[in-house]
This record gives C-alpha cells, structure tokens and sequence, in this order.
C-alpha cells in the first residue's frame, strides 16, 4: 500500500503536455517514465498480485481526473494476464481519450471483458462502484417531505423533430420512484381498477416469482421507508412478532413478505404510483453467441397507455414494440444490448409523450393507429372504434369522422417518465413508469403552447414519419395545433 501510495502523492498525474505535444511524456501510476513491458519482467510477487498492485494505483490515479482536466493524463488498467491492451498500453491525455475511434474504444472494452456498447450509459469517472457499497441500501431520505404540497414533475421532453431514440439519463436508485399531491387520489384509482380488472392489469409467470418477491421486498423493506420516512414507517405488527410497513398517508400496514408474488403485485399496484414490468432473460440464447432475448414475465400496469400489457406477457422486447414504426431499424439492437449488459446499482430514465383526447389514465386501446397487420396489431376483442390499421376499409373517412369529434378540452397531453434498473439477485431488469397527464391550457399558459405545436409537426419531420399515424396525430393534430396556436 505504500509503494502505491507514492504514486499518488506526487505530481504525476495532474499536469501533462498538451495533446499531441512533442515533449509529452508518460507516467506510471507509481511515478517516473511509464515503461509498459517492464511490468512483465518477473516482479517479486505473482502475476496476479502485481495486476492488483497496478490497477488500485491506476484506480487512485484516474479518479482525480475530471473531463475537464484537459491535458490530464490517463492511465490503463492491466488485463487479468498481467498485460495492458494494445490499443492502450501507454497513457493518454484527457483529449486524446475524447478523440478516441470507436472501433478502437471498443476494442479497449473487449480487452477488459466489458460490453462494448457501455458508452451508451453515458458513464462518467464517478459512475464507478464503491467497495463496500450497496446502492439498493444507501437510499438518500427525503427526511421533510411533504406529499401534500409536492407539485406533480413537468416532463416536456417534445422537440421540433422527432427521433426514435433510447434517449436515456443517469439517475440513483433513490429517484426511482416520485410521489407528489396527487399520490391519494391516483392511489384509490388503482385500487379500483386493480378490483375491476385484475387479470388485465397484473399477471405473472412462475419463473419470475423471485424476481416480484425481490423486488417488494427491497420497494417495502427498504425503499420506501428510507427515501420517504415522513410516509412510510416499519413498526412491530400488532399480533405478530414480524415488522410490517405502514403507510402512513392510508394508515395501513403492509407485510414486509408477500404471501404470493401475485398478491405482491396487487400490494405494490395499491401503495406505489408506478407502473411495473419484469423482464428476465431466455433460458438459453436461440443461436451460437447470440444474446439472450429478454421476455415481459410480470406486471403491474394501472395505466396502460393504448395496449393490453397482459397479451404482451411473455412476449421480447421486438414482439413486445412490435407495432411500433422504425422499432426494428433503429432499436431492436441496442435494446437488446443494453438490456444484456445493463449493471446492477445502475438506474437510467427516459421519457415519452402524446396527446390522447381523453383523461382516462387506463387505456387498452384506441390510442394509437396501426401501420399494418403486425404483432401486437389489435385483434378483436381489443380493439375499439378508435382503433384503426392502415389498410383499413373507409380509412379516410372514419379519420374525418374521429376528427369531427375531437374536443380539445379533453384532450392531455400524456407523459411517461420511465426508468429501467436490474435487481441484484434475480437478474431481472424492471421497467417502471409513472404516468403524467397535463392540460392543453396549462401547457398553452406555461409558454410551451408554439413549441408543443411544432413538436405535433415534427413528427411527419423527424426519422420515423410513419410515427405520426401511429400516435393519431392524424386525427388530433390538426385541431391541438391550431388551439395552441390562438
């Protein structure tokens, strides 16, 4: 330790030449020139020890460098055969890193044993995991929070041209789930529809029995209680000698251990106003170093926005958005990647919008247009008269028909903030999202009236044009725009 240590203290790391200078000269970790091969000349200790030695130094070393320490220098980790990888045998400065070839950079990862999209996490030198740290137990609290006075979150996450993206942002796991003031009144909503229709807003199948029981378990013996303590609270059960949680805003007690995964879902559908879905991996990919196809296993979806979550059970990913224009194109691969190679403690988000042209919160159908007979296209007994497919008989006349009856007070424009996470001992990557619907005339108020007006328009503008068709713009568009616009 103190042989790395000298390494650390000196003036070795902050303050190289500039990028491409001649008189750039690198540095070991542990100080003076940096000689690659030297470290493969017999040291004292085995292989093994001198790649731990190395790497804590390159590990103290690198995190004093931020990305705007220009001409900082940074250091490679030696492989586990004791080697560093060609592409990165001798340090480099912070600019020669964000110059970097991709190709090369992935070259770099592949030497390490990481996945080589991990640039799309978007990770910073922070990002890190800490030794003796678990991120599923720090939970920052929120120790005055008020759930009465907290404002629901605006998302506008619209553009003037739209783009089929992943789009996603950083989050901690203590963002993942928001609570504002309208925490009770959405709460008795799901309770309702949890007891109206039960089969169509929750489901799951035995192999992700863990996974559901993992997740409350951490959502109410952890989570909750830590980030919200001013709503939710353990205490001793009255006949039991287990602790239970109580819910401080309905005063019920929940047990900490559900009885059933099933009645786990029903429980967290009653107490959290987020939406659940469970992906796991197939047993076995379907070819020869491919990857394992993720399947939608569980769920507990109160507000579905236009689909029947419960026919896309056990569907992939691609069967999943298969109705969605330009998915195949420009997501099915890196969906499919990320959710191979997502972390666990890693959390991200993104955000979705629309317009519907009604406030109903629970939608099966009737939100969107369909392109085409494709999977997930909606069959009969999902369908309704706002349903409609491209090859539609009278297509243009029932779109003039449903454009008759838009009325723009009814319309919302309709938000998802969602995030996606993997539990650490299932392996199941969660998505969740929690729904936000907003008034044309708030929006029209606020200022983003015009901008939410050339966001409709984007639409036909942007990568995927089919896309407005299959949101309705065609029907609402027209009638939105020009209110936003008055």
């Amino acid at each position: 330790m103190d042989h790395v240590r000298m390494g650390v203290e000196g003036d070795y790391f902050g303050g190289g030449a500039p990028y491409g200078a001649p008189n750039f000269r690198a540095r070991s970790p542990y100080g003076g020139p940096f000689e690659p091969d030297s470290y493969m000349r017999g040291p004292e200790y085995g292989v093994e020890e001198m790649v731990r030695r190395t790497n804590l130094a390159v590990h103290f070393a690198n995190e004093r460098v931020t990305h705007n320490m220009r001409y900082a220098q940074v250091h490679p980790a030696m492989c586990r055969d004791g080697r560093f990888p060609v592409d990165f045998r001798m340090p480099k400065t912070v600019e020669e890193v964000k110059v970097m070839d991709p190709s090369k950079l992935d070259r770099i990862l592949q030497a390490y044993g990481l996945p080589a999209d991990l640039r799309s996490l978007n990770l910073t030198s922070r990002d890190g995991v800490t030794w003796g740290h678990d991120p599923y137990d720090s939970i920052q609290p929120l120790s005055d929070f008020d759930w009465r006075t907290t404002e629901p979150t605006k998302l506008r996450p619209f553009k003037p041209r739209f783009h089929l993206t992943m789009a996603l942002e950083n989050i901690t796991l203590a963002e993942l789930v928001p609570i504002d003031k309208t925490y009770l009144s959405r709460i008795k909503l799901r309770r309702q529809l949890i007891a109206e229709h039960p089969l169509a807003v929750m489901a799951v199948n035995p192999r992700a029995d863990e996974a559901v029981r993992e997740m409350y378990e951490w959502i109410v013996g952890t989570y909750l209680p830590k980030r919200y303590p001013t709503m939710f609270r353990t205490f001793p059960a009255v006949e039991k000698a287990e602790r239970v949680l109580r819910n401080l805003v309905t005063n019920e007690d929940v047990p900490l251990r559900p009885s059933t995964a099933l009645s786990a879902l029903q429980t967290l559908g009653e107490h959290v106003d987020d939406d659940f879905l469970f992906l796991l991996p197939e047993s076995a990919p379907s070819a020869p170093n491919a990857q394992p196809r993720y399947r939608l296993e569980a769920f507990i979806t109160c507000f579905p926005s236009g689909f029947s979550t419960l026919k896309k059970l056990n569907g992939t990913l691609a069967a999943i958005h298969g109705p969605v224009p330009g998915y195949p194109a420009k997501l099915e691969r890196s969906m499919d990647r990320f959710f191979t190679n997502l972390p666990v403690g890693k959390a991200v988000k993104r955000a979705n919008w629309t317009i519907t042209t009604t406030d109903a919160l629970f939608s099966q159908a009737g939100t969107h247009l369909y392109s085409g007979s494709s999977p997930g296209s909606p069959d009969a007994d999902a369908a309704n008269a706002k349903t409609l497919a491209l090859d539609s008989t009278g297509l243009a006349e029932q779109i003039a028909a449903q454009r008759a009856a838009v009325s723009v007070p009814d319309c919302r424009l309709r938000c998802e903030r969602q995030t996606l996470h993997r539990l650490p001992k299932s392996g199941a990557v969660v998505f969740a999202f929690k729904t936000y619907q907003y008034r044309l005339e708030d929006v029209k108020a606020e200022g983003s009236g015009e901008d939410l007006a050339l966001a409709i328009e984007g639409f036909a503008k942007g990568s995927v044009p089919q896309m407005e068709f299959y949101k309705r713009g065609v029907v609402w568009g027209g009638k939105v725009r020009e209110y936003l616009r008055s």
